[in-house]
């Protein structure tokens, strides 16, 4: 008897197509931001109230995190838009990181720890300006000066690994 075999049409299963729905490198990035974040708050917290507080910690650090990747996007994008408009490279890609470090200081600044938002954990102006170029200057995307070939080359391999793992996958299952 012979043994017929479905194939998906209609969800063809290509290395940039499994990239585009599930980007390893954003976990990393993301996790390691958090981390990051998660590390610098309580520190903050630790410095600020002579104590951990879980409760400051719980009501800023997803503004902090959020916020800080708000600033990366706009930094990228400013870095992107002088490219295209003739910029050399090296001096757009400076260009972004110090806005996206200056909008990470800003927006923790007037957001994350502003004492009108947060009524419980009020910090000082001292403490507010000490707090939000702390983020600025331990989460900056220092990723924006990273090669492209890196970038390739992680693509390349993690799609590599997640195509073979997929086969291996069906030719465990039987298909």
């Amino acid at each position: 008897m012979k043994k017929n075999k479905l194939y998906n049409m209609i969800f063809p299963v290509y290395p940039m197509f499994i990239s585009m729905f599930f980007p390893p490198l954003i976990f990393l990035i993301l996790g390691g931001n958090f981390i990051i974040d998660s590390l610098l708050m309580l520190i903050i917290s630790k410095i600020c109230f002579k104590k951990i507080s879980g409760m400051f910690y719980v009501k800023h650090i997803f503004a902090a995190w959020g916020l800080g990747f708000a600033a990366d996007i706009i930094g990228a994008a400013v870095c992107f838009s002088m490219l295209f408009s003739g910029v050399v490279l090296e001096t757009s890609v400076i260009i972004g990181f110090l806005i996206a470090v200056l909008f990470i200081f800003a927006l923790d600044f007037f957001i994350t720890f502003n004492p009108a938002l947060h009524k419980t954990y009020r910090l000082n102006l001292t403490q507010r300006i000490l707090s939000s170029l702390a983020f600025a200057v331990f989460t900056a995307p220092i990723t924006f000066f990273l090669p492209d070939s890196f970038g390739d080359m992680f693509w390349r391999d993690t799609a590599n690994t997640i195509i073979n793992n997929i086969e291996q996958f069906f030719r465990m299952i039987g298909g």
